[in-house]
């Protein structure tokens, strides 16, 4: 059985078993992580840009540098969003396991 902490996110990142989960709390810092390192690579790139010639600046800062800022943040969000699909699908198949077995166990008691 695989479930979030209530403990602490500490206590949970030292756990040997892996029995709970910290996918869903660090998620949201990973996405912003991802959304300042796409912000910093923008710049730097525009910056680079400018450096080598005012054309490919403008050209930088006005299509590309958007373009791959739009593109690294759509691809960082759906690789995020696929980890918690796959996380939620195992809480999903847990619960599932509980209750069968609880439904299981039910008939038995009351014979």
């Amino acid at each position: 059985m695989m479930e979030e902490d209530p403990k602490g996110m500490v206590s949970a990142l030292f756990d040997f078993s892996f029995k709970h989960f910290i996918t869903g709390r660090i998620i949201r810092i990973l996405y912003f992580l991802s959304v300042l390192m796409a912000g910093l690579g923008y710049l730097f790139f525009v910056i680079g840009a400018f450096q080598a010639s005012a054309g490919f600046g403008a050209i930088a800062l006005l299509i590309l540098g958007p373009l791959m800022f739009l593109l690294w943040v759509i691809y960082a969000r759906v690789l995020l969003e696929i980890i918690m699909v796959v996380f939620r699908i195992s809480e999903d198949v847990s619960g599932l396991r509980r209750f069968l077995e609880l439904s299981r166990a039910a008939p038995e008691q009351a014979e």
